[in-house]
């Protein structure tokens, strides 16, 4: 039997070398990976304080678009099908949500082929409540992330197709 163990590549600033590299998977015998606050979430010691922050209403993206290290102080809703990445970005949503969301929201008829990136990322709400989901919808991947204080880590439909093209790799999903 041959168990998947990973590790995460990083240079010595915490910049990781690629945002998904299939080589930094390894394989070994009788060895398993379990992640948790240590292997998800903001690489190298990065914080809050280290991020570029992003405030105002829902952030509507609609064209191809590439994030790094900023801090989302507000909904992110995602109206493309072009690909949008986000690497080393803090999700926390804004303090005044009052009916079912997600701090990144992929449900819009136009995503498709699974061209949403999220990379060592954080998702926790800046006011935790009943309303906040981590991620919802469909053609998103994520990539060693720390999702908590969410209702459901991720939800995981597509109300337009049949197919949800969807996937979640070593992310830390809990309280």
């Amino acid at each position: 039997t041959r168990w998947l163990e990973f590790s995460r590549a990083v240079d010595q600033s915490g910049t990781p070398t690629s945002p998904y590299d299939p080589s930094v998977w390894a394989y070994g015998a009788l060895k398993s990976y379990k992640p948790d606050a240590t292997a998800t979430g903001l690489p190298g010691g990065l914080t809050t304080a280290d991020l570029t922050p992003s405030t105002g209403g829902d952030l509507n993206i609609t064209a191809a678009a590439s994030y790094d290290k900023v801090w989302f102080q507000r909904r992110v809703v995602v109206k493309t099908g072009a690909p949008v990445t986000f690497t080393r970005c803090y999700f926390a949503g804004n303090s005044t949500q009052s009916a079912n969301s997600a701090l990144l929201d992929c449900t819009n008829s136009a995503l498709s082929g699974s061209n949403v990136a999220v990379y060592d990322s954080v998702f926790n709400p800046s006011t935790p409540s009943v309303w906040w989901d981590g991620v919802i919808g469909h053609d998103y991947k994520l990539y060693r992330c720390d999702i908590s204080h969410t209702v459901d880590g991720a939800g995981v439909y597509n109300t337009f197709a049949s197919t949800v093209n969807a996937g979640l790799y070593a992310c830390y999903i809990h309280d």
